[in-house]
């Protein structure tokens, strides 16, 4: 899979994710910390995926 593919795919699944925290926040679910919590969790671990290959496929010369 591309990388162009791979980053669509992580930046859309961690839009769904905030749109599920954002409808349960507005119907009243989810507190209000509760929800900054769960976004701030869900664009950490997509900064984290996005980042992490991106280390391990690079090759450094010695």
């Amino acid at each position: 899979m591309s990388v162009t593919g791979l980053t669509a795919i992580i930046v859309l699944v961690a839009a769904a994710l905030l749109g599920v925290v954002l409808y349960g926040l507005h119907r009243g679910r989810l507190s209000r910390g509760g929800a900054l919590a769960a976004a701030i969790l869900i664009l950490a671990a997509a900064s984290v995926i996005l980042v992490y290959p991106s280390i391990l496929t690079t090759t450094h010369m010695s």
